[in-house]
């Protein structure tokens, strides 16, 4: 199934939604380190799905460092 099928398709709310969720469990502060550390495999698995450009690479990749430190 392709990501436009589950409605996932770069733009799309559900896809934006997913992707802050996801970012703000991996860099939040306060968040269990076992939700955190499941966020960020979920980050490393579908980092193709959920930052498709650079842009959102490099500011997600920005939002954790800042919240890391």
């Amino acid at each position: 199934m392709d990501a436009e099928q589950l409605g996932l398709g770069v733009g799309s709310k559900l896809l934006q939604s997913l992707k802050q969720q996801v970012v703000a469990l991996a860099s939040g502060k306060g968040v269990l380190k076992t939700i955190q550390f499941a966020a960020q495999g979920a980050l490393t698995s579908g980092w193709v799905l959920l930052l498709p450009t650079p842009e959102e690479k490099a500011r997600s990749l920005a939002d954790l460092l800042v919240e890391s430190m």
